[in-house]
């Protein structure tokens, strides 16, 4: 993980082996899977998975948000879950709305992820097999913890969203994100 200081995102950088047979137009790699295997990369079509959900009419730009979202819950409360797993489920999830509404939507992805116990994943492209959520199954417990948290912290912001205590709704959000969401005042 890179660091390039205030204000600039976190870069995390994989080592990746060309597929030497690959004469398609996506190319595959090797990259280092969460365990102590190597797994196939294909992130030309990784990355047309996310954006044709992305640019759905009715959740433009929902996948990629709520991945960068989940992502900085992961970062900041420390949850040992794959970045490339949470933005792959995350773009599966909105594949099935119809529209976004934030409060609601968070907390039902919070939820779809424990539901899933953060098993593993078949790649929605194809091309990289099936892909795992955590390095160990000591990660996954951990992450699993974190998870259900952050899931219970979602849900009691949406019960406040829906009854109009939206400030109540705001400290939730920030407990969830560990005190790195927006103030409501």
């Amino acid at each position: 993980m890179l660091e390039f200081g205030a204000g600039y995102e976190r870069v995390e950088v994989i080592p990746a082996y060309p597929n030497e047979s690959a004469n398609g137009s996506d190319m595959r790699f090797r990259i280092p899977g969460v365990n102590d295997e190597w797994m196939w990369s294909t992130p030309e079509a990784h990355s047309s998975y996310v954006s044709e959900i992305n640019n759905r009419a009715k959740i433009k730009g929902g996948a990629k948000s709520l991945a960068r979202m989940v992502k900085a819950w992961k970062y900041e409360r420390s949850v040992p879950i794959s970045s490339f797993y949470l933005e792959m489920r995350a773009a599966a999830y909105m594949s099935t709305q119809d529209s976004i509404s934030w409060p609601y939507d968070i907390s039902l992805f919070f939820n779809s992820l424990v539901s899933h116990q953060l098993a593993g994943m078949n790649d929605p492209t194809g091309g990289a097999g099936r892909f795992d959520a955590c390095s160990s199954d000591a990660n996954r417990r951990d992450a699993l913890s974190k998870l259900q948290t952050a899931a219970s912290r979602a849900a009691r912001a949406l019960e406040a969203y829906k009854t109009g205590r939206i400030d109540v709704a705001f400290d939730e959000w920030d407990l969830l994100w560990n005190g790195k969401f927006p103030a409501y005042y």
